[in-house]
């Protein structure tokens, strides 16, 4: 507890896949056809549920540690 009553959250290292998806989040639309747009946003998505499932194995690792 950090005295304030409230468990702090554990950080999570952000994987290389949650990162690109961060940097990337602006589409110009504009400038791609709307197929191509959804495929991108569907890559996107596949990474980004990738890194989160890291993050959860992550932070299960660490709370097993703790115990």
């Amino acid at each position: 507890m950090d005295g304030s009553g409230q468990i702090p959250p554990k950080q999570v290292e952000l994987t290389e896949a949650g990162e690109d998806f961060i940097k990337s989040a602006k589409i110009d639309i504009d400038e791609e056809p709307v197929e191509d747009r959804i495929e991108e946003l569907r890559n996107r998505v596949d990474r980004l549920e990738d890194s989160l499932l890291h993050a959860y194995d992550r932070i299960e690792d660490l709370e097993g540690d703790e115990e």
